[in-house]
């Protein structure tokens, strides 16, 4: 019950601040990288794209601090 309790209060702080979905394009129209920011932090799981459209990058961020980077490329060739 503590851990629903405490879900529930960090979800109202969150959504209670200034929250932004950020999304950033390549000159060809393709998603470069999108996430979200809360209070002009990034928060949150961020992907970064090449200029094809595929994801190459997964990161989280806790308010503006990187706890998290993805090589996505680098993870499916050693998983082959």
């Amino acid at each position: 019950m503590k851990k629903i309790i405490a879900i529930l209060i960090t979800s109202s702080l969150i959504l209670s601040q200034d929250t932004t979905k950020v999304v950033t394009y390549y000159m060809n129209g393709h998603i470069k990288s999108q996430g979200m920011e809360v209070n002009k932090f990034k928060h949150g799981r961020w992907f970064h794209y090449d200029e094809k459209g595929l994801i190459v990058k997964a990161e989280k961020y806790n308010f503006g601090k990187k706890v998290e980077e993805i090589d996505v490329k680098q993870a499916l060739s050693t998983n082959k």
